[in-house]
């Protein structure tokens, strides 16, 4: 990081578990809502898959 405001960075993550990808980005679209920084507000959620074995993949 070269630490200007406008790069993107990681700022952190969660490992949610649900069968369905829909029940995922409802959570996902719910921690969006919880208050926070000001910088939380133009948070981006990126949900992806994880797979638990190699030929999930």
């Amino acid at each position: 990081m070269t630490g200007s405001p406008r790069e993107p960075a990681v700022a952190g993550y969660r490992v949610v578990e649900r069968d369905r990808h829909d029940a995922a980005t409802e959570i996902a679209a719910r921690l969006l809502t919880v208050p926070g920084p000001t910088a939380v507000a133009d948070a981006v959620i990126d949900i992806r898959p994880v797979a638990e074995r190699r030929h999930e993949l």
